[in-house]
């Protein structure tokens, strides 16, 4: 499920895949001091690496008395209860989460926790499995794409009861982040935290070659005119295997945050789950990114297709060969700075169209609860996303794991801990919050919507290879994807 935003501010940023449309600024990008601390962070929109950790063992969770305002609920199970809690991520972040679970059970006494942590690709293919089985995780993590399956399903309860008896406090929370966890007039998910996509540079680059930055708020053409200036460049040290910035021709998101700029409205799908563009919405885009691939500005094709799934310490950035890392959740700039420490690294925001929407992406996840859970079960895991999300006590642990909390009012609770890099997010965040207004909520994804995303992809990778042309891929496209959803309908 998507929300959309023609600009942003911080208190009405979503988790799903929101959009944010910005009028022109001319801040200076947020920059960071190199940092040496582990990044705790993990992408909130793609896979995350991560490393599975061994479950902990069950322990003990707290239930005191929880104001709807900022501190744990109010209301306490009659009697001991035991709840699994699930998340994915790599150590750092499992012993994170380990420790915000051990600060709750201090509170709530009768209630125990049993922690299943899991990498990002493991926890996906388990949840799959236990919720077809009937025994998914009391309290789980939850993907915007998967939301409104798992919602159809019966798998997720909604939390407005345990919003109305004080269990869970939305004080503090805007009605676009909630409304991103909504559906069909029931809440029934928290946004883990907010994270828009951005842009990470290489400052030492653009100072070696005498570049100049261009500015916070850039736009495509910004993107030909300075990748140009490096084509040049590198040609002239000798260095034709460089390029300016990665190549998102294949990016199905990527492209999904161009149709909103060039448009304004459109979306993948209508609210009667329809294509909801055209095939020309996507010629123009791949039409772009050939003439990029044509003036050496973004990696050739098979360059492109070897380092598609590179690790982040293994890719052209990593090796100074791209000056400009794009289309990268924010949340992740502590872990660059920690990756290349010996890198001045600064962010700019997803290029825009000069007179579009300019829209960038931004995306985040959830926690939510189990419709199959029991009564009491569902009142344990609600005490504990309160007290994750909305206390000064979880927040001051949890800060900037998965971008910024929803719970703006409670923002000074984490804010005096940050360090440079978190703060540049921050600082990242507050310059679109300057240039922002909310636009609506997207309706959920049709069924048969990941395979017609797949199929996007198939296309764009023949027009790269130069197979077909862009236009001709496109209206292709449109007639797969309209057979796809055709038949999810009937099934």
């Amino acid at each position: 499920m998507k929300m959309r935003l023609t600009a942003v501010t911080v208190a009405c940023l979503m988790a799903a895949s929101v959009f944010t449309s910005c009028t022109g600024s001319s801040s200076t990008p947020p920059t960071a001091a190199p940092a040496t601390s582990e990044a705790t962070a993990a992408p909130a929109t793609s896979a995350a690496p991560a490393t599975s950790a061994a479950p902990a063992t069950s322990e003990a969770v707290a239930t005191t008395a929880a104001p709807a305002t900022s501190e744990a609920a109010s209301e306490t199970p009659a009697a001991p209860v035991e709840i699994r809690a699930s998340w994915w991520g790599d150590t750092a972040r499992n012993d994170l989460y380990n420790s915000i679970i051990d600060a709750f059970i201090k509170h709530y006494p009768n209630v125990s926790v049993v922690r299943e942590p899991s990498s990002w690709g493991d926890y996906w293919d388990k949840l799959a499995v236990e919720s077809a089985g009937g025994n998914a995780p009391d309290y789980m993590g939850m993907s915007g794409d998967l939301f409104a399956d798992y919602v159809n399903r019966g798998l997720l309860a909604p939390i407005d009861g345990f919003v109305s008896d004080g269990v869970i406090t939305t004080d503090g929370w805007s009605d676009p982040v909630l409304q991103s966890g909504s559906m069909n007039g029931k809440l029934y998910m928290l946004a883990m935290g907010v994270s828009t996509t951005a842009s990470f540079v290489n400052n030492g680059l653009f100072q070696q070659y005498n570049i100049a930055m261009p500015a916070f708020d850039w736009t495509w053409d910004d993107v030909k005119t300075v990748g140009l200036e490096f084509r040049k460049a590198f040609d002239a040290a000798g260095q034709s295997d460089s390029y300016f910035m990665d190549n998102w021709l294949t990016d199905p998101d990527a492209w999904d945050t161009y149709l909103y700029q060039r448009s304004g409205n459109k979306t993948w799908y209508d609210k009667d789950g329809n294509l909801n563009f055209t095939a020309d919405d996507i010629t123009t885009y791949w039409d772009m990114f050939k003439d990029f691939m044509a003036e050496g500005i973004v990696p050739d094709a098979e360059t492109t297709q070897e380092f598609s799934t590179a690790t982040m310490e293994d890719s052209l950035f990593a090796q100074s060969k791209v000056p400009v890392a794009g289309y990268v959740p924010v949340n992740q700039f502590k872990i660059y700075t920690t990756t290349f420490p010996d890198m001045n690294l600064s962010i700019l925001r997803f290029p825009r169209i000069a007179d579009g929407q300019n829209t960038v992406s931004v995306g985040g996840n959830y926690w939510a609860i189990s419709g199959k859970s029991t009564p009491d079960k569902q009142l344990a895991a609600a005490e504990l996303m309160n007290f994750w999300l909305n206390t000064t006590e979880g927040l001051s642990m949890y800060g900037l794991d998965q971008g910024i909390p929803g719970n703006m009012g409670l923002k000074d609770t984490y804010l005096p801990s940050l360090d440079a890099p978190q703060q540049a997010i921050v600082n990242y965040m507050d310059t679109l919050e300057s240039t922002c207004t909310i636009a609506p909520t997207d309706p959920a994804s049709p069924n048969g919507a990941s395979d017609v995303n797949a199929s996007w992809v198939v296309y764009a990778q023949k027009v790269m290879f130069d197979q077909m042309s862009s236009a001709d891929a496109a209206q292709a496209f449109m007639n797969d994807a309209k057979d796809i959803l055709a038949k999810a309908k009937v099934s």
